[in-house]
């Protein structure tokens, strides 16, 4: 279990939610090796407009 589970619990998306992250999360762990990788904002919770950045 990760750091930010503990912390978040079920608000925790899985990875393989997002296949299309997959590989950037490894090129991130490959490069850096971090505890964990945290995504937020309005598109890690998959409420995006056009108004977002």
């Amino acid at each position: 279990m990760s750091v930010v589970t503990d912390i978040f619990g079920d608000r925790v998306a899985s990875p393989g939610d997002f296949p299309a992250l997959l590989t950037l999360l490894a090129r991130i762990r490959e490069a850096y090796d971090p505890i964990d990788v945290v995504l937020y904002g309005s598109q890690a919770r998959g409420e995006a407009t056009a108004q977002s950045d």
